[in-house]
């Protein structure tokens, strides 16, 4: 209860912070979507400092499309939310990817890859707020993660 007043008298005053905890509470927003842009740009900004990639990006209300160049190699990497869930990893527009394409994906991926629509997903987590380790994903650190994943794949 404590944490909870001192959240209070801190945005009491703030009438932007009100009416955006006010939108949650009453379901006019989609959080989930709303942490996905967040992780999007967080991930976008550090893609736009890494030499030698050209990065530009479509948003969505459900997520951003990163395009990025990186020599002759051209890559499309997403960011969407489903639901509760929030996936990040490489997408194939107009064509599904070959056998070959998905073998080298899963060695070069963490965990277990993901095929969802012909797309290719490195990750698919929850955006649960009452999940306590939500909020690693979006720090410097888990954004790096997020990037190594990308250049793993890049090269």
């Amino acid at each position: 209860m404590v944490i909870v007043q001192y959240f209070a008298r801190n945005v009491v005053d703030d009438t932007k912070a009100m009416a955006t905890i006010a939108d949650v509470i009453n379901g006019r927003k989609d959080i989930e979507a709303a942490l996905c842009q967040e992780l999007g740009d967080r991930i976008f900004a550090q893609m736009e400092k890494k030499p030698g990639w050209s990065v530009s990006r479509s948003k969505y209300p459900e997520g951003q499309e990163i395009k990025i160049e990186c020599g002759n190699d051209h890559w499309d990497y997403a960011i969407w939310a489903e639901g509760a869930d929030l996936s990040h990893g490489f997408v194939e527009r107009g064509k599904p990817f070959t056998k070959k394409e998905k073998a080298d994906f899963a060695k070069q991926l963490p965990g277990e890859p993901q095929e969802y629509a012909g797309n290719y997903f490195c990750v698919v987590f929850s955006v649960d707020l009452s999940i306590r380790k939500l909020g690693e994903h979006f720090t410097e650190a888990g954004v790096h993660r997020f990037i190594s994943e990308v250049e793993a794949i890049i090269g």
